[in-house]
């Protein structure tokens, strides 16, 4: 992901919320549901990933690479669910 899309995605722009979402939503589709074992439960907890992401994108760090951080809020929302 490049950084003028993170930059983007910190200025919540839907444009960029929509990359990051087609870039990343597999990923985080995988890890809820590795961590759920049900496909329900996981897309729900896959949309709350980027909605607790949208929230929290003042705190990205656009100079890494958002997938451990978008990992860890999936896992955590999963484990909530």
């Amino acid at each position: 992901m490049d950084v003028c899309t993170l930059h983007a995605f910190r200025r919540r722009d839907a444009g960029a919320v929509r990359a990051m979402y087609q870039e990343y939503g597999r990923l985080v589709y995988s890890v809820a549901h590795h961590v759920l074992g049900r496909h329900d439960l996981a897309e729900e907890a896959a949309q709350q990933t980027f909605v607790n992401a949208w929230q929290a994108a003042d705190r990205i760090d656009v100079e890494r690479d958002p997938a451990p951080w978008l990992t860890t809020i999936a896992r955590r929302v999963a484990i909530d669910i």
